[in-house]
C-alpha cells in the first residue's frame, strides 16, 4: 500500500511519546520575545500559560488563541485499522496522531478549563476529561506539573472555545478550537508520485504514454494494473487528492468520486484508493449516495492557485467545476465543497463538451515571473487555425488518416483548412470559450497577462447530442509534476506533422513551446490511441499527489464564517 507520509510537527519543548502511544509533553518555560508574525510575547511571569506548537498563550498574550487559535485535524481515520473511524474510539485507537498538542501550566493555582462547542474532547494523558460525556468543566488545584492536554476534533471546521480562568492570579483567557477545513491540491503543489493505468491487448496499447511518463518521471510514476481494475483508463476521473493539516497532525484525503469505475460499485477503479491509499493518516471520503453523471467525474473538478478576488485573498486556491443551471454536479457534493469555505467554489459552463469535463478546456500552470506565480491556460481556436494556416496545405497526417477508433479520417491539412463546416463549429466553440474565459476573468482576478491561450481545434461527436471533443489533442487537458525538482508539464502531442516520430519537426508543438513560460518543462506524451480517440487526454489519464500546503491558520481564518462568536 502507498501512504504519504504524515508531517511531523517540530515540538520545540515537547518531549517523546510513552509506550502506551500517548503523546507526552516536556514542558520548558515559556519562551518570550518575538512570536513569528513579530509581536512581542511578554514575559508571562507567574501567569497560567498554555503551551501549544505555534507557542504560549496566556491572559497578557493571545495571538495563538485568537480564531482559528487551536487547530486540529478531524480524527476520522482508523489508525489502529479495526474497521471504526478513530473518534468513535474516544482515544483510544492504538498509534493514534491525530491530536492536537497542549501543555498547561498553572504554577500550582486554582484553574478552571471550560469547553465549550460540540464535536470536540481534550483528554490530559490518556483520561477524556472534557467533552463527549467527561463534562465541560475541569478544575485543577495545586499542580506542580504541566498538565499535558490532547485536543480532538470530530469534523471539518468543527469549533468551540476553551475558556481558561486563573482564580489565583485573578486572570482568565480563551482559546480558539478550529479544526481544519479540507483541501483540494493545486498546481503550485509539489509532486510525491504520479500514476496512470497501463493497458494493452485487443489491438491498442498505451505503452508509449507510459514510457513517456517513466522516462521523465522515473520512481515517482507508478502504473495501476489493468486486469486488476477492468481496464478502466480514466485515473483522473475516480478520485481527487486533498488533506486537511494542523501544525501537529496531518489527514491524506481522498475524494473518492461517485463515479464507481463508469458502473457498479467495485467496477473498474472503484476500489483503487481503498486498495492504494486506504489506511493510518488517510481518510476516503464522498458525500451522498448517487448515481453519477459525468459532471460528478475528478476531471469536472479543478483547483486554481492562489488568486485574490476583489480584495478577497484566496491563498489555497478556488474550485471549479463544470455545468450550468439544469445539468451540474450532484447537489451535495457542491454543498461540501462549499462548505469548506477557505476555496470558495464557482462553476463555469463545461456542458458544450461531449464529456463535459472543465479540464477538457482549462488548467493552470507555474510561472515565477508571473504576478500570480501561475498563468491560467484555455482552448483558443483562434490561435490553432493560425498555425494550421501557418503550415503548407500538403502536410500529410499520418495519425489523423485512419477513420473509426483509429482516427478523424482527415489525409493532410489542406483538408481541414478546406472544411468549412469544421471553421463555423470552431468559430462557435470560441463563442463559448470566450464567454467562460470573461467568467474565469471575473472568478479568478485575471488579467491579459496572466492566460495563456493554448492552440485548439474542437469536432461535434456522432451520438452525443451536438457535443463536443478535441480534433487536434488537447494540450490543454495536462498535469503538471515535478522532475528533479523542476516543474514540468505533461500535455498531449498533437501529431501535427507528417513524421510521427520526430516532435522537433512539429509546428504546433514549437508554438505551444513559445506561449508556455520558459521556466516550465514540458513533455509531450502520445496518448492518441486509447485517450484522444477515446475523448480524453493526458489529465483525464493520469493522477498526482501533492505536498500540502501547511499554514491555513496563519493565512486563510479571514474566509471561515466563526460560528458563535
Amino acid at each position: 500500500m502507498r501512504y504519504e507520509l504524515s508531517l511531523v510537527a517540530v515540538l520545540l519543548s515537547f518531549g517523546c511519546a510513552e509506550g502506551d502511544g500517548k503523546t507526552s509533553l516536556a514542558l520548558a518555560p515559556p519562551p518570550f520575545g518575538e512570536d513569528d508574525t513579530g509581536l512581542v510575547i511578554p514575559d508571562a511571569g507567574t501567569s497560567t500559560v498554555l503551551e501549544t506548537t505555534r507557542g504560549p498563550i496566556f491572559a497578557a498574550y493571545l495571538n495563538y488563541g485568537e480564531f482559528p487559535g487551536l487547530v486540529g485535524v478531524p480524527n476520522l481515520d482508523d489508525d489502529d485499522e479495526d474497521g471504526t473511524p478513530d473518534w468513535g474510539q474516544a482515544g483510544d485507537a492504538s498509534g493514534d496522531d491525530d491530536f492536537s498538542l497542549g501543555s498547561l501550566v498553572t504554577n500550582g493555582h486554582d484553574v478552571t478549563l471550560r469547553l465549550a462547542g460540540e464535536g470536540l474532547r481534550i483528554y490530559r494523558g490518556g483520561d477524556l476529561v472534557l467533552g463527549d460525556g467527561a463534562g465541560d468543566t475541569l478544575v485543577v488545584s495545586g499542580e506542580s506539573q504541566a498538565l499535558d492536554l490532547r485536543f480532538e476534533y470530530s469534523d471539518f471546521l468543527v469549533q468551540g472555545t476553551l475558556s481558561i480562568e486563573d482564580a489565583t492570579e485573578g486572570e482568565s483567557f480563551d482559546v480558539a478550537l478550529t479544526g481544519s477545513p479540507m483541501f483540494f491540491n493545486h498546481h503550485l503543489q509539489a509532486s510525491i508520485e504520479a500514476m496512470a493505468l497501463k493497458v494493452g491487448g485487443l489491438g491498442y496499447n498505451n505503452d508509449a504514454f507510459v514510457e513517456g511518463y517513466e522516462a521523465a518521471l522515473g520512481d515517482d510514476f507508478f502504473t495501476l494494473n489493468a486486469s486488476r481494475y477492468s481496464g478502466d483508463v480514466w485515473v483522473q476521473d475516480e478520485f481527487e487528492f486533498g488533506y486537511a493539516s494542523a501544525p501537529d497532525a496531518h489527514l491524506s484525503i481522498v475524494f473518492d468520486t461517485h463515479r464507481n469505475g463508469q458502473g457498479r460499485p467495485g467496477d473498474g477503479l472503484d476500489n483503487f484508493p481503498e486498495d492504494a491509499y486506504e489506511g493510518p493518516g488517510w481518510l476516503l471520503i464522498n458525500w451522498g449516495t448517487v448515481t453519477a453523471s459525468s459532471l460528478d467525474y475528478g476531471g469536472n473538478l479543478e483547483i486554481s492557485p492562489p488568486v485574490t478576488v476583489d480584495g478577497v485573498f484566496y491563498p489555497y486556491g478556488r474550485v471549479y467545476y463544470g455545468g450550468n443551471q439544469i445539468y451540474q454536479p450532484h447537489p451535495e457534493t457542491q454543498t461540501a465543497i462549499e462548505g469548506f469555505q477557505v476555496q470558495k467554489p464557482f462553476m463555469p459552463d463545461s456542458t458544450w463538451l461531449c464529456v463535459g469535463h472543465i479540464d477538457e478546456f482549462t488548467s493552470t500552470v507555474p510561472d515565477p515571473s508571473a504576478p500570480k506565480g501561475f498563468r491560467f491556460v484555455i482552448s483558443d481556436t483562434r490561435a490553432g487555425w493560425d498555425v494550421l494556416n501557418a503550415m503548407a496545405p500538403d502536410t500529410s497526417l499520418p495519425r489523423y488518416a485512419p477513420g473509426g477508433f483509429s482516427g478523424h479520417g482527415i489525409d493532410d491539412v489542406a483538408e481541414i483548412l478546406a472544411d468549412g463546416a469544421l471553421h463555423a463549429l470552431n468559430e462557435e466553440v470560441q463563442d463559448i470559450i470566450d464567454e467562460q474565459e470573461a467568467l474565469f476573468r471575473r472568478k479568478l482576478g485575471l488579467t491579459d497577462e496572466d492566460i495563456i491561450y493554448m492552440p485548439s481545434l474542437f469536432e461535434e461527436i456522432d451520438g452525443c447530442w451536438g457535443g463536443k471533443a478535441a480534433l487536434i489533442p488537447g494540450m490543454a487537458n495536462l498535469i503538471v509534476a515535478d522532475v528533479d525538482g523542476q516543474a514540468t508539464a505533461f500535455l498531449a502531442d498533437p501529431f501535427l506533422r507528417e513524421n510521427t516520430s520526430d516532435q522537433s519537426d512539429d509546428p504546433m508543438i514549437a508554438e505551444v513551446r513559445e506561449r508556455m513560460p520558459a521556466s516550465l518543462d514540458l513533455v509531450f506524451l502520445d496518448d492518441w490511441e486509447v485517450y484522444h480517440m477515446g475523448l480524453g487526454e493526458v489529465h483525464c489519464g493520469s493522477n498526482v499527489l501533492r505536498r500540502a500546503a501547511n499554514a491555513w491558520w496563519e493565512d486563510a481564518g479571514h474566509l471561515i464564517a466563526q460560528e458563535g462568536r
